[in-house]
């Protein structure tokens, strides 16, 4: 089947995608005395449209392939189609049409109507579909329109020449014209009509003066329509019941429709009309919404000649599992040797099962969906049995509301309430306390509901709750998240802020007594106040002296310290103030003053320093989620921060790219003892001349990051905007990286600091450096990959004092340029892949590994992936510098291919590795070259054992002779495979010099 939707119009409502215009195809080959499953389709075949792109063709057209003949013509009424919709396979184009304009789809039959020619001769329709967008009340416009009419069967007649229209004029048919919507306004909400051939020319599915109604469901004025996600059915069905009658039934079923499930119309019409049917049709009034908010589940068209309709038996198996739960399906009964197939909407289900006369099964295995069954007798008619399998799952539960606050705090002697929202079903509910059972009794009701309510609370209801929500037919479960519950002994009225405004304003808050009713406040929260609460979503400013205790900042809440001392008073409870929003120094001149009080940054909870002077960090608890940052130090003086030291943050941020980071601004972080940064730590120094960031501040110092270190600092300024790892000649610094390393712009070592950057995470990690001149101070600055760890280059690295590999380094197709030493300890990896790495070509090659070493160390695997093929006599310049030591203990892989092994003579004094044949490779001592004249060739040679060494020449005048200059001399290709070497001798020739190298 297509399904298109047309053009929107204005001024109606109704069921999203029955604007879809559609009709059954029928081919000439199945109009035969047996019974025949004409369309069997969901119109989408696992698309929203069927096919994509609407076609025409007279004759049908099968453009899905999914066997069903289809056939499309739009009406739109100012709309504009294809040049020549008369061509089979032409696109349909439609432009956008006027206010009040509709469209159809119209499939016709291959040429040959389908004829009720005999009693008891049928054609049934059903459609089956779900709406998914509800539909507008009080709509009483007739918008579901379907119609089975009768055309001539010369094709060209179907459409008037002038427009492309329908001739009107030329059919006659039945249809059913019905109001789509939530409420089923109107006199004449079902209705069965039919026409004759009408004078007019230029509707199809028209106006209802075109067509006279026979009959309506008297019963359905004003009852109830269409409701959101419910499956209806349609079934359209026609029976030649004698010589010149036909009884027609149209029937809608599903939900409530109607008030009681169903709207239904039969009638008779005698004479019929017609017994020839060659065109299915659907038109509504106007478009009434996307495609995508309708889902249909079924369309079938079958006809079934008199006398052959199979035995009806009733499909079985309805049943509702648990998740994942299956059901059997069968059949009640069978007729001996016929073909019963199942179908899941209009998609076949395993194979046909043989009918034996008595009950059938389908099978055990099957998973939620509507099943339906079709018979083929041994006459070969074909029916559908009567009803369907549904098979339904009980829902699993799912918390849709967690409980609210995720940290409350109460006074002893109030009231607190914890509601969850849940579906499931059987649900059933058990709120917990830290993990055990909550049973009503004392202070507690509702354990065993939605909403748990403790009132008379006394400090021993402090805890964690959550509620376990449970589908008791299936046992399943689901846990909401924790509320934590903090009673307090209360010494004073409690505050929380009602809305955003200055400290000391009374209109920015209320107070209790009992934590239940609230007031006016008529003083502001201080020292005296046995519990403050921020509440979200407000900001509260600072701006004068103000002492506190017991306060509690809700996510989305901010304290704003703009000026005076904001001081936190040690008072009996173990958190003094608990920070799940912001807590924040603000532009003024406004100090934290922590003491021996205890602040705790929560999950979301973050400090923000955000004013023009040098940090100052408090001492506080960074719990798991929580936040340091430092967003403006806006001074043209060194800023040295103090209270970073000595702390274990969860992530911290160093970011004044937007706060305004001036000229010359130094900040110092002044970290002097070891400190700790759980997940990320960042630092971003804004774009100003000589703007910077310095870390480490006393010797023997280190900062351990868990995860990943970011410094990101600008390039218009040159290098004096940077990040200083130290900021002095200092020993013993380090900073210890979990995972990742990425920096771009400067990065100085600074002076005569030994800075170790040591990579120990327990995954692959990643080094990047963005390639520029970042480094300033290289020898002040030591790398190490610890064993263990696993090390992976993103970019080249160009200058430092040592690196180290203890545990694998891979290249990942960069490069290290410049540095002091590299050290690859024993049992350490260096992974050399890539083509950037390997450009092997005959004679001396470069790894591109590195450059520029004063020494290097080897030791451990080198592992070479992805070789090309060698031929031997290939060598590798591996690493250049100025002095070289040790070995590797293995060469992966162990040959360089079949034949051929590695020759490590010249690893130390030249960094060369080679390939050569056989078991040792070419001897390494100097030779002399051998030659021979004969019949105008000269012929060099050498000692076998040199197969591998490079033939080098260099042709000079005899007044300039031979030249020392290393560039002076050439490769003789294809020397390094042989040992001996045939060349023309030219008399015109210069002076001509031979050597051979390693």
């Amino acid at each position: 089947m297509i399904s298109h939707t047309p053009p929107k119009s204005r001024n109606f409502t109704a069921l999203p995608k029955i604007e879809l215009l559609c009709l059954a195809a029928l081919t000439a080959s199945v109009v035969t005395s047996l019974a025949a499953d004409i369309v069997n389709d969901t119109w989408k075949d696992a698309t929203w449209n069927d096919p994509v792109q609407p076609r025409y063709s007279e004759t049908g057209t099968d453009l899905d392939a999914d066997g069903n003949i289809e056939s499309s013509w739009m009406l739109s009424n100012g709309g504009s189609m294809a040049a020549n919709p008369f061509s089979p396979g032409n696109s349909m184009l439609v432009t956008p049409v006027p206010s009040g304009s509709c469209g159809m789809t119209t499939y016709f039959t291959s040429n040959s109507a389908v004829n009720l020619s005999g009693v008891g001769d049928k054609l049934k329709i059903t459609w089956s579909f779900i709406p998914r967008v509800p539909a507008t009340n009080g709509n009483s416009s007739q918008n579901f329109r379907v119609a089975v009419v009768d055309w001539p069967e010369s094709v060209l007649s179907r459409m008037t020449a002038t427009n492309q229209q329908p001739g009107s004029a030329t059919y006659a048919g039945y249809a059913v014209f019905m109001n789509m919507a939530t409420n089923l306004a109107g006199s004449g909400a079902f209705q069965l009509k039919n026409r004759t051939a009408p004078a007019t020319t230029n509707d199809f599915l028209g106006t209802s003066g075109n067509w006279a109604t026979l009959a309506a469901d008297a019963t359905a004025s004003g009852t109830k329509g269409y409701e959101d996600g419910t499956n209806y059915t349609f079934v359209f069905q026609f029976t030649r019941i004698n010589s010149t009658d036909l009884e027609i039934v149209a029937s809608m079923t599903g939900g409530t429709i109607g008030g009681d499930g169903e709207l239904k119309v039969t009638y008779t019409n005698a004479p019929a009309q017609t017994f020839s049917f060659d065109t299915f049709g659907m038109r509504p009034s106007s478009a009434i919404g996307a495609a995508e908010a309708f889902s249909n589940t079924l369309f079938r068209v079958e006809y079934t000649a008199s006398g052959c309709v199979p035995v009806s038996f009733n499909v079985t198996g309805t049943t509702t599992n648990c998740s994942g739960g299956t059901s059997a399906i069968g059949l009640s009964g069978s007729e001996s040797g016929a073909s019963y197939q199942l179908y899941q909407g209009a998609s076949p289900v395993g194979s046909p099962v043989t009918g034996t006369g008595s009950a059938l099964s389908f099978g055990s295995s099957f998973s939620a969906g509507t099943y339906t069954v079709v018979a083929s007798n041994l006459s070969g008619c074909i029916g559908s049995m009567a009803g369907s399998a549904v098979l339904s799952e009980y829902l699993n539960p799912s918390i849709s509301v967690q409980p609210s606050p995720t940290d409350a705090t109460n006074g002893v002697g109030t009231v607190r309430t914890f509601s969850v929202t849940a579906t499931s079903s059987a649900i059933a509910y058990q709120w917990r306390k830290n993990g055990t059972n909550l049973s009503n009794g004392g202070n507690i009701s509702g354990a065993k509901t939605n909403t748990l309510v403790l009132s008379g609370l006394t400090l021993g209801d402090s805890g964690s709750y959550d509620c376990l929500v449970s589908n008791t037919i299936c046992q399943t479960e689901a846990v909401s998240s924790p509320a934590n519950l903090t009673v307090i002994q209360v010494f004073g009225p409690l505050f929380r802020s009602i809305a955003s405004g200055d400290w000391a304003t009374l209109s920015t808050w209320e107070l209790s007594t009992n934590g239940t009713t609230w007031f006016p406040a008529t003083e502001a929260p201080s020292t005296l106040s046995s519990n403050i609460t921020l509440q979200t979503g407000h900001t509260v400013n600072v701006n004068a002296d103000v002492t506190v205790d017991q306060l509690t900042i809700q996510s989305g809440a901010t304290v704003s310290v703009q000026a005076g001392n904001f001081t936190l008073n040690n008072g009996i409870e173990a958190v003094d103030c608990d920070v799940s929003g912001t807590l924040e120094v603000g532009a003024g001149a406004g100090v934290i003053d922590v003491g021996a009080a205890t602040l705790r940054f929560s999950s979301g909870g973050q400090f923000n320093w955000n004013r023009a002077a040098a940090p100052a960090v408090p001492t506080a608890t960074w719990q798991d989620g929580s936040t340091c940052r430092i967003t403006q130090i806006n001074t043209g003086s060194s800023a040295l921060a103090t209270g970073i030291g000595g702390q274990s943050y969860y992530d911290f941020i160093y970011d004044t790219t937007a706060g305004g980071q001036v000229a010359s601004a130094r900040c110092r972080m002044n970290i002097t003892n070891n400190t700790t940064v759980r997940r990320d730590f960042t630092i971003k120094v804004a774009d100003a001349t000589s703007a910077s960031v310095t870390i480490l501040n006393a010797a023997n110092t280190v900062l351990t990051v868990g995860r990943d270190v970011t410094f990101q600092t600008q390039t218009n300024s040159g290098n004096g905007n940077k990040v200083l790892l130290a900021n002095a000649s200092l020993t013993g610094l380090g900073i210890k990286i979990g995972r990742n390393f990425n920096s771009s712009g400067y990065l100085d070592g600074f002076g005569g600091a030994s800075t170790l950057l040591e990579f120990n995470g327990t995954g692959t990690q990643s080094l990047d450096l963005t390639p520029q001149p970042f480094i300033i101070t290289s020898s002040a600055m030591n790398w190490v990959v610890d064993s263990g760890s696993s090390v992976q280059l993103a970019n080249n690295i160009d200058g430092f004092s040592t690196f180290t590999n203890n545990g694998t380094l891979s290249l990942n197709n960069y490069k290290i340029v410049r540095g002091s030493a590299l050290v690859l300890n024993s049992g350490s990896t260096l992974v050399g892949s890539g083509t950037n790495q390997l450009t092997f070509t005959n004679y001396v090659s470069s790894l591109n590994v590195t450059s520029s070493f004063d020494t290097v160390t080897y030791g451990g695997t080198l592992s070479l992936p992805g070789l090309p093929a060698f031929v031997g006599g290939e060598s590798f310049l591996l690493f250049q510098a100025a002095a070289r030591s040790g070995s590797f203990s293995a060469i992966s892989p162990a040959t360089p291919g079949a034949g051929l092994v590695w020759n490590t003579n010249l690893l130390v004094s030249d960094g060369i590795l080679s390939v050569a044949t056989g078991g040792g490779g070419p001897a390494t001592n100097p030779t002399n070259i051998t030659s021979l004249v004969s019949g105008g060739n000269l012929t060099l040679g050498w000692p076998s054992d040199h197969l591998g060494w490079t033939l080098q020449t260099q042709t000079n005048n005899r007044n300039v002779g031979l030249v020392a200059a290393t560039n002076a001399w050439f490769d003789v290709p294809g020397s390094t495979t042989v040992t001996n070497f045939v060349i023309p001798i030219s008399p015109a020739q210069p002076t001509v010099f031979f050597r051979l190298k390693l």
